[in-house]
């Protein structure tokens, strides 16, 4: 059963959802729906995390979350779970680095596709002539996010 709860952030409302124990999105939301908001103990967790984080008082999520996709996309998230905070690579980069050269339009996909924004950093994937590419939520909240790991561009 899905739990659900809302957290308001620097760059808008976030909205969290957990299934079975693991976080499965995160969305940027301009809206909530409070009635049906759950406090359950990974859900308080989630956003003591993520706040934390917009404090700067967090680099690494211990969060579970489930991966879902296929094995390309899996290998995909988990080589990018593993990027360092302030840290950007290419599109390019993350697919040599995953294994599937010449995959990096298919990387954008995915990063497209990326259910948990900020715990599988996609903000942190750029292009490669350095411009910082597209975001699910917006140019100003991947640069936001990027400004606020200390990445100059």
């Amino acid at each position: 059963m899905e739990k659900l709860d809302y957290l308001k952030s620097p760059i808008g409302l976030i909205k969290i959802i957990e299934e079975d124990g693991f976080l499965i999105s995160i969305e940027f939301t301009d809206q909530s729906n409070n009635r049906f908001s759950s406090k359950s103990k990974l859900l308080k967790e989630a956003t003591k995390e993520l706040k934390q984080y917009f404090n700067k008082e967090r680099k690494v999520f211990t969060l579970p979350y489930k991966l879902e996709g296929t094995k390309f996309i899996k290998d995909i998230y988990r080589t990018l779970s593993n990027l360092k905070y302030g840290e950007v690579i290419t599109y390019k980069e993350l697919a040599e680095l995953s294994g599937y050269h010449g995959a990096a339009r298919a990387v954008g996909t995915a990063m497209k596709n990326n259910k948990l924004p900020i715990i599988i950093p996609c903000h942190r994937v750029i292009r490669s002539d350095g411009k910082i590419g597209q975001f699910n939520a917006g140019k100003d909240k991947k640069k936001f996010l990027l400004k606020l790991e200390g990445v100059r561009f």
